[in-house]
C-alpha cells in the first residue's frame, strides 16, 4: 500500500524581517526573468493554495492603505512595504508570482514586529501616560471652571443681600 502525502505549506527557507511597531518595514521578492509580466502578488500565512484568492495586494491593483507593492524589472524583484506595522502583523508571509500554467512560485518572508522602546518605558506606556496626563489637565481645567462659577454665583448673592440688607436700613 503506497500513501502519499500532500501538504499545502510553501519553503523551505524564509527570509527573516523585523521592523518596529508605527514604523514601516519593506522587503524584496526575487523572480526569474521569465515570469517578468507575471502578476505579482503578497499573502499572509504559508498556504500557496489560497495565497492569491486571499492576497493583500498584487501588481495590477492599486496600493492600499497599508501595503504597497513596487515591482523593479531591471533587477527582477518586486518590493513590498507595509506601513504603520502593529505586533498583529508580525507571522509568516508568501510572496507569489502568477503563472498561466502550473503552480505559482513562491518565496517566504517571517516578520518580526518589535515595541518601539524609547527611554525607559515603551511607547505604548508613554502614550497611556500622555493620555492620562490629558485627562487629568481637563478634569483640573473644568474642576476649576466649576469653582470659578460657583463663587461668581457665591458673590453674587452674598453682594445682593449685603447691598439689599443695607439699602433697608
Amino acid at each position: 500500500m503506497l500513501i502519499i502525502l500532500l501538504t499545502d505549506t510553501c519553503c523551505d527557507r524564509s527570509t527573516k524581517v523585523q521592523g518596529y511597531e508605527t514604523g514601516s518595514v519593506s522587503f524584496s521578492c526575487p523572480y526569474e526573468s521569465e515570469y517578468l509580466n507575471n502578476i505579482k502578488y503578497i499573502c499572509r500565512g504559508n498556504q500557496p493554495s489560497t495565497c492569491l484568492q486571499q492576497a493583500l495586494i498584487t501588481s495590477d491593483h492599486k496600493p492600499n492603505r497599508q501595503f504597497t507593492l513596487t515591482d523593479d524589472t531591471a533587477s527582477r524583484k518586486f518590493t513590498v512595504t507595509i506601513t504603520g506595522v502593529t505586533q498583529r502583523d508580525s507571522g509568516s508571509y508568501l510572496c507569489g508570482v502568477h503563472r498561466n500554467t502550473g503552480l505559482d512560485v513562491f518565496s517566504a518572508v517571517e516578520l518580526e514586529v518589535k515595541v518601539k522602546q524609547v527611554g525607559s518605558f515603551f511607547l505604548h506606556d508613554q502614550l497611556t501616560i500622555l493620555y492620562f496626563t490629558k485627562v487629568n489637565i481637563l478634569n483640573h481645567f473644568f474642576f476649576y471652571i466649576v469653582i470659578l462659577l460657583f463663587l461668581s454665583v457665591l458673590v453674587t448673592v452674598c453682594d445682593v443681600d449685603y447691598f439689599t440688607d443695607r439699602h433697608l436700613l
